[in-house]
């Protein structure tokens, strides 16, 4: 049988891995590369929980497992706050990371700032004002919930979804094998509400109360109180989480001067700082960010717009599936190559 490159390399990177796991856990030895890394690293959080962190989707740790991430980048890495960051206030011994938290879920503030705070570690957290809605969801979690929850097929505007396991996820497709959330990506807010309401009377809403803890979202007392924090900071992640790519020009600028007042007014600061929703922007995005005066903004996709006076920082989203010490390997690495 003719192996390819591409099965080699797999299998090279799994023997790294076993090599690396194996020297730290039975000689506690860390890999040279953690050491010798130097530059800036942004990592991405979502969500934390109590246990099962990989029951509906793959942006959940462990409050156990974020603790030992942290442990580990207090260990190895020099950790720096947002102030830090546009100041230029960084290690030339060290690996500088920054920790961010995108989508503003109740659980980071009720998990992950006693962490940090006991660790005196400092973070960014990306929210939105869905809060403020009729239907105070994140629209992918709420898909994510009902595709575990839900009947085994679901009418949504006429037209069949039915469960499908995707990797170990079950999703809710159609006959053309598009996922629910992904139908839906691009709309408006106002459509993506009624898809919601349309779930809701489908499910079984006790059970779906019980999950709570991987879809609530911190409420305005949350926000503030994050916000006078001296290790943390507020930032936007969007008014309505859309994806500001499928969004024509007045509509991104309306998004993101809807965000900046809403989270002014709570903070009592001006918000010049953003975490694109799902990564995504464009050259549209960066000149109402520019107009709005959005100075810093973060992404985690593979793009490569640029806009004179804004400045796009590049973001590693976490892999939940790996270890502590392969984090912090693959984190130096800056990517999971």
């Amino acid at each position: 049988m003719k192996i390819t490159n591409h099965k080699l390399k797999k299998i090279s990177k799994k023997i790294n891995e076993f090599i690396i796991n194996s020297s730290y856990l039975l000689f506690d030895k860390t890999p040279r590369f953690i050491e010798d890394a130097r530059g800036v690293r942004i990592i991405v959080y979502h969500g934390i929980c109590d246990e099962k962190p990989h029951l509906f989707n793959s942006r959940f740790i462990t409050a156990k497992q974020f603790e030992l991430h942290l442990k580990l980048l207090k260990k190895y890495y020099n950790l720096i706050s947002y102030q830090d960051l546009i100041t230029n206030k960084l290690s030339y011994e060290k690996l500088n990371v920054l920790i961010t938290f995108d989508d503003g879920l109740k659980n980071n503030s009720l998990l992950a700032i006693p962490l940090l705070t006991n660790y005196k570690i400092p973070a960014m957290f990306f929210v939105t004002a869905i809060q403020k809605q009729s239907l105070p969801f994140i629209f992918n979690d709420i898909i994510d919930i009902a595709s575990y929850i839900g009947p085994k097929t679901i009418l949504i505007n006429k037209e069949v979804f039915y469960k499908k396991k995707i990797n170990i996820h079950l999703r809710y497709v159609n006959k053309e094998k598009i996922l629910l959330s992904n139908k839906y990506h691009s709309a408006n807010y106002q459509i993506r509400e009624q898809v919601l309401k349309q779930i809701f009377e489908k499910i079984n809403v006790n059970e779906f109360n019980n999950y709570s803890q991987y879809c609530e979202l911190m409420n305005e007392y949350d926000i503030r109180s994050i916000s006078e924090h001296p290790l943390f900071k507020i930032a936007s992640h969007g008014f309505l989480h859309s994806d500001l790519t499928s969004l024509n020009s007045q509509e991104i600028h309306e998004e993101l001067e809807s965000s900046k007042k809403y989270l002014s007014s709570i903070t009592n600061e001006s918000c010049k700082s953003i975490a694109f929703p799902y990564g995504n922007y464009n050259k549209e995005v960066l000149n109402a960010c520019y107009n709005l005066e959005f100075k810093n903004t973060f992404k985690t996709e593979k793009h490569d717009e640029e806009k004179e006076g804004v400045t796009v920082f590049k973001r590693q989203t976490i892999n939940p599936f790996i270890s502590p010490i392969l984090q912090m390997y693959y984190l130096a690495k800056n990517n999971y190559e």
